[in-house]
């Protein structure tokens, strides 16, 4: 299959406009689309979406392979659709602009689900603390707020100026809240007091990054809106790509330091997640038309709630060694396969809890 090639497929549809004696205008009316998106498109400065491949088909009467400038087959998907009647073929057509219109409505909505349960399930949890409680929810409900946001963006983005204010506020938020998420994470796993200095130090981060992206609105310089209403990246878009994935860098430093200090077998599937996050954002930033990334997200912070109460309930919470439960397991396993097992006992402990109390205790354990 052709690669898709933005810059030699907007003259060719400049050309067919102009055959068809068509004015930008009238084919921006009958398409939807704002004149600057049209002309954007013509100038190959804008991927073209399935979407308005199939409604620039019914505009100009002609096939997707006309458009792409590819030499059909005869087994091609358009070469099937002229063999049909022409009711079937315009129903067809009309149900796959149905299907792209919902599909990323439909995973945004099974997205909030999921949130929503995982959201009410932290609050249920008996065997989360308070602070990992609090972290967990925070990052559900970051996650679903920002998928909401993205929903917004795309619903608003070329409609009329009126909603540009609204097209702002959203890309505002979804940018800035983005680094947000591995935040609220970082902060389920701190245990600390030096972690705690790096992530007030990473707060202050994203405080100032905020602050940033809302002074560089006017100028554009992260991301604009022109005035008829059309998104699109600016010159230093990198800047938030920078931050979100030092914010990644930052989540895996702190769970792979926290994973370490317990007795923790599954502690190196943290890297796969890792590594599966930062492929998602690196495939969402070259293909942004795909809106997949908070899909993958959620997905990803649910694993990693997983595998965060995973390491917690097979550890003692005091000492970071295995519990009674997890302590079983493990020697009914060397019991079949062999080994060795060492087992010792501090001598008059309670001494140290009578004489400096039981939390100094705590601490020598």
């Amino acid at each position: 299959m052709r690669q898709y090639e933005g810059y030699e497929i907007g003259p060719i549809l400049r050309e067919i406009r102009k055959d068809k004696r068509l004015t930008v205008e009238d084919v921006a009316g009958s398409v939807g689309i704002s004149v600057s998106s049209l002309s954007q498109l013509e100038q190959g400065g804008r991927n073209l979406s399935m979407k308005n491949l199939y409604l620039l088909m019914d505009v100009y009467e002609t096939d997707a392979n006309t458009l792409l400038n590819l030499n059909a087959t005869s087994n091609s998907i358009e070469a099937k659709l002229k063999k049909l009647p022409p009711e079937q073929r315009q129903f067809l057509m009309k149900s796959f602009d149905f299907m792209i219109d919902q599909y990323f409505l439909v995973l945004t909505t099974i997205d909030l689900f999921v949130l929503t349960f995982m959201c009410i399930l932290t609050k249920l949890s008996e065997s989360l603390n308070k602070k990992q409680k609090q972290g967990f929810f925070l990052a559900f409900a970051l996650i679903a707020v920002i998928s909401v946001l993205e929903v917004v963006t795309l619903a608003v983005d070329g409609t009329p100026a009126g909603y540009r204010w609204l097209n702002i506020l959203s890309n505002y938020l979804g940018f800035g809240l983005s680094p947000g998420v591995c935040l609220c994470l970082v902060y389920v796993m701190d245990r600390k007091k030096r972690m705690n200095r790096w992530f007030r130090a990473a707060v202050c981060c994203e405080a100032c990054y905020l602050l940033f992206l809302a002074l560089s609105i006017p100028a554009g310089l992260v991301f604009s809106v022109s005035a008829d209403n059309v998104y699109s990246r600016g010159q230093y878009f990198y800047i938030y790509i920078i931050l979100y994935f030092a914010a990644i860098v930052y989540l895996s430093v702190s769970t792979f330091v926290t994973a370490r200090e317990f007795q923790n077998r599954s502690r190196a599937l943290i890297y796969p997640l890792m590594i599966f996050l930062l492929i998602e954002t690196i495939i969402q930033v070259t293909l942004p038309d795909l809106h997949v990334t908070w899909l993958c997200v959620t997905l990803l912070s649910v694993l990693y709630f997983i595998y965060c109460s995973e390491m917690w309930n097979q550890l003692d919470a005091l000492t970071g060694l295995l519990n009674q439960n997890s302590y079983l397991n493990r020697t009914a396993e060397m019991r079949r396969r062999g080994g060795v097992l060492v087992v010792f006992d501090v001598d008059d402990f309670k001494q140290i809890n009578d004489r400096y109390g039981h939390l100094q205790g705590d601490v020598c354990l």
